[in-house]
Formats: C-alpha cells, structure tokens, sequence
C-alpha cells in the first residue's frame, strides 16, 4: 500500500514537496519513512505467523492433554470396579477348588 502511494506521489513530488528547487533532505526522509513503514509490515507479518505457530502448537498440546486426562479418567473408573471383580473371582476360585477337593474326596471315598 505504501508503495502504491509513493509511486503516485512520484509524478508530483515537486509541486507536494519543495516550493522551488530541489530538496533532498524531503526525499530522504520520504525514503527512510517508507523504509520503516515496510519494514514495520514486515515485522508485524512474522509476529503474525510466529503467534499462529504457537497457538497451532498450544492447540495440540491441550488436545493431547485432554486425550490423556480422558484416558486417566477411564483408568479411574476401571479401578473403582477392580475391587468388585477381584473379589467375584476369588468367590469363584475357592467355588471351584472347594468343588475339586468334594470331587476328590468323594472319588477316594468310592473306591
């Protein structure tokens, strides 16, 4: 943009910036103030995409966390019913070991 002005302000320097003759001192700073116009943009430009880097990099990083919260809070609720299933399996095994001595008691017996 600020190219594009100094381009139309080119024909018409001299009726916008000197009254008579020639004054370089006008056009250097012209010159220096374009200079740092554009290099302003530029500035701001990569800070733009530095930001956007960043905050894509954030939004995985909260991603991955609230996977793994999500996965810690499955792990949680499954260790609340270990108890429960550990308890109901070892009710079976002694089932079944107490069913296995009868079995073979009653087998010596009837020989």
């Amino acid at each position: 943009m600020a190219m594009v002005m100094l381009l139309l302000l080119l024909p018409h320097r001299h009726d916008l910036f000197t009254a008579g003759g020639h004054n370089f001192v006008k056009d250097i700073v012209v010159a220096v103030s374009v200079i740092v116009a554009v290099g302003g943009c530029y500035f701001a430009y990569s800070q733009h995409r530095r930001a956007q880097t960043h905050i894509h990099r954030l939004m995985k990083d909260l991603s991955s966390l609230q996977n793994a919260e999500d996965a810690l809070s499955q792990l949680q609720d499954q260790y609340v019913f270990c108890p429960f299933y550990f308890n109901a399996v070892k009710q079976m095994v002694c089932c079944l070991v107490f069913n296995f001595m009868l079995f073979v008691v009653n087998s010596v017996l009837s020989l």
